[in-house]
């Protein structure tokens, strides 16, 4: 999908940064922009020009909005929640959109998607079975707890997810694991996984009611590496490739869109007040940030040795035993859809490491990075290091 973009912007508004990225496919061109205010007077109301479908048209827009105030407060929108619909313009090859910021702002930063009405991909429908759980003979009063994963990508979910399924099966419990069915034994605990918290958020009686989250943080910087890794580079298959090569090819931006998409999904995954759990605490100290997790997601510690029991099984869990390659090679099968194992052998791409980010991107890439607001603002709010010769 061909897609070209401007900010409209009228004499009352002086903006310090306006920038944006385009990540396409079949279906869906992703774009987004952050502006920063440099006056604490103006309005906060202005229209947002979309231009250039020029090789299809969209059947949807939608997006998200995380606005930070004057006083330091953060507001995080759904694209049409701020969208003045009865203004909103389309013409054949421009979309004029009025959108209300709801007051005075600091900067905001905008990530919207735009869809056509052509088929799913294989890899589309994985996504959609995978976050269309139903439920439909489990008396969810029953359950001793129900939890999500979710936020960023490549962020080590999944070993978040296995580390919460393998406590309660060490405590005896049945645990659901996220594959729901019309027909299925009871269970005493239900644990799944969904980078999107509006998952969660949609009001369907079918669905189990989570009782608590967890996002999970990593350095987006490596985050970035380990997507590029899985569905760039597809190093199981591409091992004699150069991964220099590679990176130019592809660009810095694909890293950023990467960056950006994580900090908007552990944004909005912050409106459910989920437990915050650092890749890099639990690295550093697997045993105390273990704890620490599973006292606040209420899961009982029976004695001081079942810590180390359930840390030994994650980081000794078989990842790549059995699993196809890439999703191009998946069987839509329940097997396959079962959160057990890792979805693929590209899904572990670094076994853990970190700061990759410091041998892997060149010197100039890592200034470009630290020239996007959202990054930069994100580093300082959790005390990434911004340099690889810094600490903080």
């Amino acid at each position: 999908m061909k897609l070209n973009y401007k900010v409209n912007i009228d004499g009352e508004f002086v903006f310090r940064h306006i920038y944006g990225s385009r990540n396409s496919d079949k279906r869906e061109a992703c774009f987004s922009f952050f502006i920063e205010n440099v006056s604490q007077t103006i309005d906060h109301v202005f229209d947002l020009s979309i231009m250039g479908f020029s090789d299809t048209t969209f059947s949807e827009m939608r997006g998200h909005v995380v606005v930070a105030r004057f006083d330091t407060t953060k507001d995080v929108y759904e694209l049409a929640d701020i969208i003045q619909d009865t203004k909103m313009i389309r013409f054949e090859y421009e979309t004029i959109v009025p959108l209300d910021l709801k007051g005075p702002f600091s900067h905001a930063f905008f990530q919207i998607f735009v869809e056509n009405d052509k088929k799913m991909s294989m890899k589309e429908e994985i996504t959609t079975l995978q976050n269309n759980r139903e439920v439909h003979c489990q008396d969810v009063g029953d359950l001793e707890n129900s939890i999500a994963v979710i936020g960023m990508k490549h962020v080590g979910s999944t070993m978040v997810f296995n580390m919460i399924r393998i406590a309660y099966k060490l405590l005896g419990k049945t645990v659901n694991q996220g594959t729901l069915t019309h027909k299925q034994e009871k269970f005493d605990v239900f644990v799944t996984k969904s980078h999107a918290v509006e998952t969660f958020l949609t009001d369907c009686p079918d669905k189990i009611p989570i009782k608590r989250f967890v996002s999970i943080v990593r350095d987006v910087r490596d985050s970035s590496i380990s997507s590029f890794f899985r569905f760039h580079f597809q190093q199981s298959v591409n091992n004699k490739k150069n991964v220099r090569k590679e990176l130019l090819k592809y660009g810095l931006n694909i890293f950023l869109h990467s960056m950006h998409e994580n900090i908007m999904l552990y944004e909005r995954s912050l409106v459910v007040n989920p437990y915050v759990f650092y890749y890099e605490k639990y690295k550093a100290d697997p045993l105390t940030e273990t704890q620490r997790l599973l006292e606040d997601l209420g899961v009982p510690i029976p004695d001081d040795d079942f810590i180390a029991q359930v840390v030994d099984q994650v980081e000794n869990y078989v990842h790549n035993e059995n699993l196809p390659i890439d999703l191009k090679d998946y069987t839509l099968t329940a097997k396959d859809r079962t959160l057990d194992t890792l979805l693929t052998r590209d899904h572990n791409t670094s076994k853990g490491e970190m700061q990759k980010w410091k041998s892997f991107f060149p010197s100039e890439h890592l200034e470009l990075i630290l020239e996007e607001p959202l990054i930069y603002n994100f580093f300082l709010e959790h005390g990434y290091p911004l340099r690889p010769d810094t600490t903080a």
